[in-house]
């Protein structure tokens, strides 16, 4: 178990190599962070292959890009409720992930923040997100059901390559959809439109 403690935000690294545990991240198999800890580093714990379970404390508003992404054997975690912004590619092909919920409290999703996560098979975009960046979640190829329910959380390629997607339902106040927002979706039968 990797223990993160103080309070404040957590750094940043430039990549994977420059963590103090960057030589020994292929045996961290659960990562912790204190209470007061604000953030979750950029490329802090990617590529940490046998990474199976982060627990996060609520004082955790920020996960940065790239912090967990090819942790391909992550199954467990939890974002907290205060949590506001997930950065790009945080969890790109974390192909072992089932299932997350995003926070109320969210407002920002990366460009393929969730891309990759092969054993996601269901999403819903909380009316509180005002940003998700493109490709967010494409990919996914486990990806069945998919509810937005913020006017304005769609993007560009969003659903790109989600296989097995059924169904969408999309909120009221959506006027477009973006290009190549379902392309390639060979399974989608059913979309729930709105009345604008």
């Amino acid at each position: 178990t990797l223990t993160i403690s103080g309070t404040g935000r957590m750094a940043d690294y430039e990549s994977s190599g420059s963590t103090p545990w960057s030589g020994k991240s292929f045996l961290i198999e659960k990562v912790v962070l204190g209470s007061g800890v604000t953030s979750v580093g950029s490329e802090a714990f990617n590529y940490c292959s046998a990474l199976t379970e982060v627990s996060l404390p609520d004082s955790v508003t920020d996960i940065g890009y790239d912090a967990f992404s090819d942790c391909t054997k992550l199954t467990q975690i939890t974002l907290p409720d205060n949590l506001t912004n997930i950065g790009s590619a945080a969890f790109l092909r974390c192909a072992s992930l089932p299932e997350i919920t995003i926070p109320d409290s969210v407002q920002t999703i990366g460009g393929f923040a969730f891309a990759g996560c092969d054993t996601l098979t269901e999403i819903v975009i909380p009316a509180t997100v005002t940003t998700v960046g493109g490709s967010a979640f494409s990919g996914c190829d486990s990806l069945r059901a998919a509810v937005i329910l913020s006017s304005t959380a769609y993007s560009h390629s969003m659903f790109m390559d989600c296989s097995a997607l059924k169904e969408v339902t999309l909120p009221d106040g959506m006027t477009d959809i973006p290009y190549y927002m379902f392309i390639r979706c060979k399974s989608l039968s059913k979309i729930n439109m709105p009345t604008s």
